[in-house]
């Protein structure tokens, strides 16, 4: 699906509305959103790797920098996010970030960082 500069699109199926402002990149979106914590050999968080976890990520939005995508971090929904851990192989980094304005809350939110893409993405769960 090709993204224009004044397009605005949905990336996530549930109550929350999030949506993506697709104004700060030029780039394709893949048609496939949801990616598993083990794609392309990545490791963070599958579950051979040392976090453990097992979430599936939805493709929330790019950027050109990272800047730009910790900026769209931390508005996603109103919440507060803090870092959690660092992994990545050559060239790609993966930041990730756990909720901390709900109690034990198990919402991910990670940066996939891969050349000079941003791609912010997020597991789909809350605990309020």
């Amino acid at each position: 699906m090709n993204v224009s500069d004044s397009e605005t699109s949905s990336v996530c199926d549930d109550d929350v509305g999030l949506m993506s402002d697709t104004s700060d990149y030029d780039a394709e979106v893949n048609s496939s959103t949801t990616s598993s914590d083990g794609d392309d050999g990545l490791d963070d968080g599958s579950p051979g790797s040392s976090h453990g976890d097992t979430l599936e990520y939805e493709l929330v939005s790019q950027h050109r920098t990272l800047g730009a995508a910790l900026v769209a971090l931390h508005s996603i929904e109103s919440s507060d996010y803090t870092f959690l851990y660092n992994t990545g192989a050559r060239k790609r980094t993966v930041r990730v970030y756990e909720c901390i304005s709900h109690q034990s809350c198990p919402m991910r939110v990670r940066v996939v960082a891969n050349g000079h893409k941003f791609r912010l993405e997020r597991s789909c769960s809350h605990g309020h």
